[in-house]
């Protein structure tokens, strides 16, 4: 098909752009260079942005680029599809060639449905217009074909599903395939543990489509060290350097979540301040409270601030803007967790913090989200929860509650799905997921505190 591999393009796995949209990119990339980095893996190939880097090459300007490293050359090329997949606007002709592509692959049609974002049927209709066309016409009266508004002739289609109808499939065959990866003998997989390791290294031992729904909160940049290994997320020098971190972080989780996998990630702010440092009347001698350095975060002298000094330093709208513009994430929901009882602060010039952002991200175009279970619990995209879990969150410092995991877990996780933490801290997701009959993956840098 069109636009499909070549030998020295090995990971150009999408159609080719129509001559309107080339057209688009080549202007925009004129006058304002290629802002969306291109994705190279170790040797240089290329992952994502075939037509920027050509373009760009064409014009004589030069692009951005990001490494891939660690991928093997089946993770790439589904690396490649999922990231173009997510970020393509596709014409009816480019669907048709990119099913027929995956399907020569040997993928069901679920599986292609999936990958696409698109219904069972509608991919069915792709791989079979004629056959469509010609059902349609003997079984409703329905003619084979008719004719645009452009004058030109186009294959009749049967009236898609009800979008209730089609979600609901969409859950069930969810379902069905976490039934199925249960049933099968048991991978060798540390289910039910915290590993000591680091994100990074823990997530690419795992292999893709292991987990069904990530549940985590990873450590706020500057808030404060909780073992002081190097490999600790949230001790880098500057906001951006935690943001590409956490961003590398989320795309690997990503790729270990099964196509239809949310990630709840409950990430706080850091006001941009030096730790230690009094700012009140410097007339004045006088320490820092300790509810100031609970605000300000005690970690990492010396930082490297890019915005006014006491101001929210906006890390979790920076890792949003980030994953949404140039990974190919979606972010269905920012779900507000308003504490009921909020810690105190000694703050006189803005208002107390109650609430924490929790960023709801995915991958596919549809997401498992039993609608079912919203109706029955009422639930909207504010979350008012209590500070802390059970057993006082078993001497963690930052424990979120068990009730955020349920919820999450009796939202996004299938029946038998597995839960996914890569922060495991005290141990709230495993102990949940273990209470509510899901297996667990997670991970930790200092796991001897989390109970066993």
């Amino acid at each position: 098909m069109a636009g499909v591999a070549a030998p020295e393009a090995p990971y150009q796995v999408m159609p080719a752009l129509t001559a309107e949209q080339h057209a688009a990119l080549k202007a925009d990339i004129k006058a304002r260079g290629v802002v969306v980095p291109v994705e190279v893996d170790e040797a240089g190939a290329i992952l994502d942005g075939h037509n920027r880097a050509a373009i760009a090459t064409e014009l004589g300007q030069t692009y951005p680029t990001i490494v891939r490293r660690g991928m093997t050359e089946a993770q790439k090329k589904q690396y490649a599809r999922t990231i173009n997949l997510a970020r393509r606007h596709l014409t009816a002709e480019q669907q048709t060639q990119v099913a027929n592509a995956l399907r020569t692959e040997g993928l069901s049609l679920r599986r292609i449905a999936s990958l696409m974002g698109l219904g069972a049927m509608t991919v069915h209709r792709l791989l079979n217009p004629i056959a469509e066309a010609t059902d349609a016409g003997v079984s409703n009266g329905t003619p084979a074909s008719v004719t645009g508004a452009d004058g030109k002739s186009y294959p009749a289609r049967k009236p898609s599903k009800p979008h209730k109808q089609a979600h609901a499939e969409r859950l069930e065959a969810y379902r069905e395939a976490a039934a199925a990866a249960a049933a099968r003998p048991a991978a060798a997989l540390p289910f039910g543990e915290v590993v000591k390791a680091d994100a990074r290294s823990f997530l690419a031992s795992l292999p893709e489509g292991a987990a069904h729904l990530a549940v985590t909160s990873p450590p706020y940049w500057a808030k404060r060290e909780y073992t002081g290994d190097p490999l600790e997320l949230g001790r880098e020098t500057d906001p951006e350097a935690y943001v590409a971190a956490l961003t590398g972080i989320v795309n690997e989780i990503g790729r270990v979540l099964a196509p239809g996998g949310y990630l709840f990630l409950n990430l706080g702010d850091t006001y941009a301040s030096q730790p230690g440092v009094y700012r009140g009347d410097p007339d004045r001698a006088r320490g820092v409270s300790a509810l100031a350095v609970q605000a300000n975060g005690s970690a990492l002298e010396g930082r490297e601030l890019d915005v006014a000094e006491k101001s929210l330093a906006l890390i979790p709208w920076r890792v949003a803007l980030a994953l949404t513009r140039a990974h190919g994430w979606r972010c269905a929901n920012v779900i507000p967790w308003v504490k009921r009882n909020p810690l105190r602060e000694n703050v006189f010039d803005r208002l107390r913090q109650q609430w924490e952002p929790i960023l709801v991200l995915t991958r596919s175009h549809h997401a498992y989200l039993d609608d079912t279970r919203v109706r029955e619990i009422g639930a909207t995209d504010v979350w008012e929860l209590p500070v802390g879990r059970r057993g006082a969150g078993r001497g963690h410092y930052a424990p979120f509650p068990d009730a955020l995991v349920e919820r999450a877990i009796t939202l996004a996780c299938p029946p038998e799905g597995v839960l996914l933490d890569v922060f495991a801290g005290s141990g709230t997701v495993r102990d949940v997921a273990h209470r509510m009959g899901r297996r667990f993956l997670g991970c930790d840098l200092d796991p001897g505190g989390v109970p066993g």
